[in-house]
């Protein structure tokens, strides 16, 4: 099927047609008014209450309690623990990172309720990646490779009850067929822009993931995304946004009606991937064009304060994780949360050019936006006593001053920073506190010396003081370029300025 799509002046999905027709209408907040012949009703909240055939309703939080006959139970931190109808029952528990480890089913049988299935899940971080059944035997899992971020288009492989399957993915991550080892379709998948789905299969494989790469539910057809539910029927969240108004002001929006060029990663915001059409040059991994995420390494956290690790030009996502386990072992193994830098995937010289422009125009960009983002959705949750230390290298100094620029003082009086090699040396003047950690030599590290302040500062120790500077000798084990977040010249220094902010912090 030729498959065509239309679009309004705010890039929101109005029409599709192909393998199924449909026609969308929204209001100016994102909410969809109109879906084929059927009338949306919104409350002022965001919230459908009326979908032209089904009736839902809210708790005070905004949290989906009812769909016809069909009630939803949430915890404290409004994390879905139940799904009951009049005849079945499901229950779902979660760990301390928000993940769901476990789901279980029952039968309403007189006036008990008798439990039928229960299934735990096995997580890499934050993606999840199989399940286990009572007895603890492994009937579902999948081996993720590179995808666009989280899950979504990553697995190289699928076993169900012990058959191997290869998925074959479209564009937007969505699981499209199952292969056996032979190379025969075992299973097949088509989908509407937001979800909506067809199965075709001679045997049911058991396959859950299927839209986006998640886990859908068949007991109520939602897609679990790690950190939300996604009803597809009318294209929104169950919840409200954990982070707020970060994604805008609609709270249950799925990526601002426009889901053929978007994608989530866990349920939190949007995220546009304008590359993910890869050309055939292109697909090799390390020609890979990314976008920015945010990933933790979901070990234990700080009481007062969150680390942030943003990377420089030509990093890798795996790289860039690398980068924060080592920052998190040089502290002791506290977690690190990655703010991924992206690569273009092109040469060097390009990467570089980037980097010179961003400089010189100061303006903010997706990865500053998206770091400064981060940081407010952590000091709102976190509270006033608690601080952000952001680890810069490279170009990710350049992105950090950027983005502390254009940001909330509210915000910035909360960040420290610390900048290993950085493009830009990060001033003061726009955070809390700062250290900008730097080679003594311009001929062993020549990219923190591109940046005229810090020529300015080496003639002016009274200029210096914005900037705190300490300059660092080369080790003996260190490349002749000496330009490495992980360098065993820098090593001491990093850890100590830190250690300094972690310790002032706990010990208050």
């Amino acid at each position: 099927h030729l498959n065509s799509y239309h679009y309004n002046g705010n890039y929101q999905l109005l029409e599709e047609s192909g393998h199924v027709s449909h026609t969308y209408a929204y209001d100016s907040l994102h909410n969809r008014t109109a879906h084929n012949n059927s009338r949306y009703q919104v409350n002022a909240l965001h919230s459908v209450l009326h979908d032209g055939k089904q009736q839902y309703s809210y708790d005070a939080r905004g949290n989906r309690t009812a769909t016809g006959d069909t009630h939803y139970q949430y915890d404290g931190l409004d994390r879905l623990i139940e799904v009951s109808s009049p005849s079945q029952k499901t229950t779902y528990s979660y760990d301390a990172f928000d993940r769901r480890i476990e789901k279980k089913q029952y039968t309403l049988e007189a006036s008990d309720w008798k439990l039928e299935h229960s299934e735990r899940y096995i997580y890499t971080g934050q993606n999840e990646i199989g399940c286990v059944d009572a007895e603890g035997r492994i009937v579902q899992l999948r081996v993720l490779g590179e995808g666009l971020g989280a899950e979504i288009g990553a697995a190289v492989a699928i076993e169900l009850e012990n058959f191997l399957h290869v998925p074959i993915h479209d564009h937007r991550g969505n699981v499209v067929a199952l292969l056996s080892p032979d190379g025969d379709v075992v299973e097949s998948y088509r989908y509407d822009a937001y979800g909506n789905e067809e199965i075709f299969s001679p045997i049911d494989s058991g396959n859950p993931w299927r839209f986006s790469s998640k886990r859908v539910d068949p007991e109520t057809g939602l897609v679990y995304f790690g950190r939300r539910y996604y009803d597809p029927t009318i294209g929104k969240w169950l919840t409200h946004d954990p982070l707020g108004l970060k994604a805008g002001p609609n709270l249950y929006a799925y990526v601002l009606n426009n889901p053929m060029m978007s994608f989530d990663l866990y349920g939190l915001f949007g995220m546009r991937e304008a590359a993910a059409h890869f050309e055939a040059k292109q697909q090799r991994a390390n020609m890979a064009r990314y976008r920015p995420f945010v990933q933790s390494l979901n070990i234990p956290k700080l009481k007062n304060a969150t680390i942030i690790f943003t990377n420089g030009i030509c990093t890798s996502p795996e790289m860039a994780l690398a980068h924060a386990e080592y920052l998190s072992d040089c502290l002791g193994g506290c977690d690190v949360t990655l703010v991924y830098n992206p690569t273009s995937g092109g040469p060097l010289p390009g990467e570089a050019l980037r980097a010179g422009i961003r400089r010189a125009d100061g303006n903010s960009t997706e990865v500053s936006d998206l770091l400064m983002e981060f940081a407010e959705a952590v000091i709102n949750e976190k509270g006033p006593d608690h601080d952000v230390v952001i680890a810069a290298f490279s170009e990710g100094g350049i992105n950090t001053s950027n983005g502390l620029a254009a940001a909330d003082p509210k915000i910035t009086n909360q960040v420290t920073c610390v900048g290993v090699c950085p493009g830009r040396i990060i001033d003061k003047n726009l955070c809390k506190d700062v250290t900008n950690i730097v080679n003594e030599s311009p001929w062993r590290d020549l990219v923190p010396y591109t940046d005229r302040e810090l020529w300015k500062s080496k003639k002016d120790p009274e200029y210096a003081k914005r900037y705190n500077l300490i300059f660092c000798s080369s080790h003996p084990d260190a490349h002749s370029f000496d330009h490495d977040f992980q360098s065993p010249s820098y090593k001491s220094e990093l850890s100590d300025a830190i250690n300094k902010i972690i310790e002032k912090r706990e010990n208050q």
